[in-house]
């Protein structure tokens, strides 16, 4: 299992490939009435482009969402443009990559898909391998569009203008949730933390003090927030992760009172870790190195203790099992150095490696004794901005 999650974090990485940016860019809208406004229109993933055109007149403007209803066409300026067309029982837009007396018109982001073609005599139409219905009902087949195409191209003195030059948004590196500039930052994270822990104990609990512990790896997965403390620069901002984690604590002892004694120490938990940073990112290009510094606490969800203890008395052996403890929350001091790098023109990935000091008690069920769990951790995580 964790061999896997640690599969799925590489193959994201592998497929991460560059295209353009989100953003607003110099474009256009065309109102029902026909009249042209220059201005701003908002460049994003595919499949938004169908359903609304988000335009600001200045670029310090609000946006304003237009629908396929509310004008005619929108475009960027010396690049993509897409027109209202009802294609059955309602509008939406589509991308017009050929302009003319026969225009053509693909669904955005769909270039090897289907087809439309928009012609006085046929109206606005798909193009299929078989018959083709035109907007009055009337029937063409390929023949006769590839023929009313050749005449229409002689006839008319319409110049045929070409779109379809402006790179697309990726998802996985250029489509972010956050605004350029923004204050804010949210993403995945997930890695894995090599933990090592001591648990002190005394002379009325020896099976703590003498046992020796396994050394734990364990995987751990979730979302941090990021802000920024100035607009202006990239220098400072406050990190907060919540990660999800669970462990199985394993410490086996042998030691002499006045019997000989072997216990065996189980301690499982899943928790919410939260580490709080201040963060501080160098450089000017594309990767920025970082380091951060701060606290952090992990909040049981769940927890189990359990101890198998042997009593040996010469020849005869007495077993019994306890659990008579249970885990409390987990705080300390963390610190972590990265790197963070750019994919693509918006998306930003970071892989980072960090150290963890932390402090559990382990309280008593019936008293109110209690005793330490020290655990170090070293990290080594991957975050992918969102």
């Amino acid at each position: 299992m964790k061999r896997r999650a640690l599969s799925v974090i590489f193959l994201i990485l592998v497929h991460l490939v560059a295209n353009a940016q989100s953003g607003f860019r110099p474009g256009y809208i065309i109102k029902n009435n026909g009249d042209t406004i220059n201005g701003q229109v908002f460049y994003s993933i595919d499949s938004r482009f169908e359903k609304i055109c988000q335009f600001r007149r200045f670029e310090i403007a609000h946006g304003v969402n237009y629908g396929p209803d509310e004008i005619v066409a929108f475009g960027f300026r010396n690049g993509r443009y897409f027109e209202s067309k009802n294609n059955g029982n309602r509008k939406k837009f589509y991308e017009c990559i050929i302009k003319s007396v026969v225009s053509v018109y693909i669904i955005s982001g769909k270039a090897k898909g289907q087809l439309f073609i928009d012609h006085a005599s046929t109206g606005f139409i798909r193009l299929n391998r078989g018959q083709n219905l035109g907007a009055e009902g009337e029937e063409y087949d390929a023949a006769s569009i590839t023929s009313l195409i050749r005449r229409s191209a002689e006839q008319s003195s319409l110049p045929v203008r070409e779109f379809y030059k402006t790179a697309r948004v990726n998802t996985l590196t250029d489509y972010t949730v956050s605004q350029p500039g923004s204050l804010w930052r949210v993403g995945m994270t997930g890695g894995y933390q090599f933990l090592t822990l001591t648990i002190p104990g005394n002379n009325l609990n020896l099976y703590f003090k003498e046992a020796e512990y396994n050394t734990s790896y364990r995987p751990a997965a979730g979302i941090f927030i990021n802000r920024k403390l100035s607009r202006r620069s990239d220098l400072a901002s406050i990190d907060l992760s919540l990660l999800y984690l669970t462990d199985s604590y394993y410490g086996y002892a042998e030691y002499t009172t006045v019997s000989d004694c072997r216990d065996d120490i189980f301690i499982d938990f899943s928790a919410i870790q939260v580490p709080l940073s201040l963060k501080f990112s160098f450089g000017k290009h594309r990767f920025h190195p970082f380091v951060k510094a701060g606290m952090f606490g992990s909040f049981q969800l769940s927890n189990m203790y359990n101890r198998f203890s042997e009593r040996q008395y010469g020849s005869e052996i007495f077993t019994d099992s306890y659990s008579d403890f249970k885990l409390e929350d987990d705080f300390g001091f963390q610190g972590t150095i990265g790197m963070e790098f750019q994919v693509g023109q918006a998306r930003k990935i970071s892989l980072e490696t960090g150290y963890m000091q932390g402090n559990q008690k382990l309280i008593h069920t019936n008293s109110a004794y209690s005793t330490s769990i020290k655990t170090k951790v070293f990290s080594l995580m991957l975050r992918i901005g969102l």
